[in-house]
């Protein structure tokens, strides 16, 4: 239920960012801004242990390894992306974009979890079968 776990957690965090379309306080906008890390942080702690479900322990580095390239990569595309974005779009509607983003990231690994997943299970279990 890792995917799934995951996927809930990002359908929560991306309405929390929604709050930057009003004018609310200070306050509560840093309580959005926390659950949303928050969400996002109890659907990613997830993320390791389904590669290790999933993938053999030799290839199990390179995957993590990977992922952590590819993380780097795009927070730092999307600081660079921000940075060029506040002189036409103001950080209010940054934020609902990245909200957007999070929700898209929600669907797809939902998608995973209803389709993919069980198809990667079954393969990985007919593996363990094999030897």
């Amino acid at each position: 239920r890792r995917l799934l776990i995951q996927g809930v957690m990002h359908l929560l965090a991306a309405p929390l960012l929604f709050a930057f379309l009003g004018r609310p306080a200070v306050g509560v906008l840093g309580l959005a801004i926390f659950m949303h890390g928050f969400f996002r942080a109890l659907g990613s702690v997830n993320e390791l242990p389904l590669l290790c479900d999933l993938l053999p322990p030799h290839r199990r580095g390179t995957a993590i390894g990977m992922m952590n390239a590819m993380n780097t990569f795009i927070g730092g595309a999307g600081v660079l992306l921000s940075g060029l974005l506040m002189g036409r779009a103001g950080l209010r509607e940054i934020f609902v974009g990245l909200a957007g983003v999070v929700l898209l990231a929600a669907v797809l690994s939902l998608i995973g979890y209803r389709w993919v997943l069980p198809k990667d299970l079954a393969r990985k279990q007919q593996q363990v079968s094999a030897t």
